[in-house]
């Protein structure tokens, strides 16, 4: 996929890598399709187009990746629930209320600064419990449904806390190279 430095997007709607890629395990063969969707919520883009983006590359995903730069907001959280709110009715009129249809979402917080977690799933962990999918008292508050609703859709919910890899990154002059990274 292409990539590019500064405030314009470069990916429009979703890029899907051209080939599959197998991956043996020891009890099966399972295809890996790359696919890139344009950053969800920024400026330009509707609440209708953000639905439609992530729900099609949800429904068509075992691993949805989130990439948060920096703090989730409370109108993210409440626009993937809205993206996933079809799929909750659907599940509702299944028989078996523990099906759900979503396989694992995975939370990516970019640049991660804040040192009291510490980084990786570990962190991630501990920050999604307690801040991202934690519920108030209030039962019946707007933020708890949203959080209940999206823990319904998906069958694993991940989070993951990415060190800010340096400042390199922000010059023109960076190419991706492993050895500009801190």
């Amino acid at each position: 996929f292409s990539w590019k430095h500064g405030r314009n997007a470069d990916t429009k709607g979703i890029k899907m890598w051209s080939d599959v890629f197998l991956h043996d395990t020891s009890t099966e063969t399972i295809a890996i399709v790359v696919m890139d969707t344009q950053g969800l919520f920024e400026l330009g883009s509707t609440t209708e187009e953000n639905g439609r983006i992530f729900g099609l590359s949800t429904l068509i995903s075992s691993i949805q990746i989130l990439n948060v730069n920096g703090v989730l907001k409370e109108d993210q959280l409440e626009h993937l629930e809205m993206a996933t709110s079809l799929a909750q009715i659907i599940v509702k009129k299944q028989k078996s209320s523990r099906w759900k249809p979503f396989q694992k979402l995975l939370f990516l917080f970019r640049d991660w600064t804040d040192e009291s977690l510490g980084t990786g799933f570990e962190g991630g962990r501990e920050y999604l419990t307690e801040t991202v999918l934690e519920e108030s008292g209030d039962e019946d508050k707007r933020a708890n449904v949203v959080r209940r609703n999206i823990r319904d859709s998906f069958d694993k919910i991940l989070c993951f806390l990415l060190g800010h890899p340096g400042l390199a990154v922000s010059k023109n002059s960076f190419k991706g190279q492993w050895s500009q990274l801190n």
